[in-house]
């Protein structure tokens, strides 16, 4: 309802998650989905992190209050 872009950043395979958000039924709610497999390196690195906001339109030097939610070390180091 306040039109906030949202992004998922997984290391589930990506054709997996994409098929796994649209099966749960919240796909349409992300401007990007990003699996595992769609970056050159995996977390920690957060070459993920930039393949999503690149699908969003979000210029990296104007992403400076994104939230990035995590569970494990890989993530809180990607973000």
């Amino acid at each position: 309802a306040r039109d906030i872009p949202m992004g998922i950043v997984s290391n589930m395979n990506h054709t997996f998650l994409v098929k796994e958000m649209a099966h749960l039924g919240v796909d349409t709610y992300f401007e990007a989905i990003v699996g595992a497999g769609e970056a050159p390196r995996g977390k920690p690195s957060p070459d993920h992190v930039y393949v999503a906001l690149d699908r969003m339109g979000i210029d990296r030097s104007e992403a400076k209050d994104i939230w990035f939610i995590g569970d494990m070390e890989p993530d809180e180091r990607a973000a």
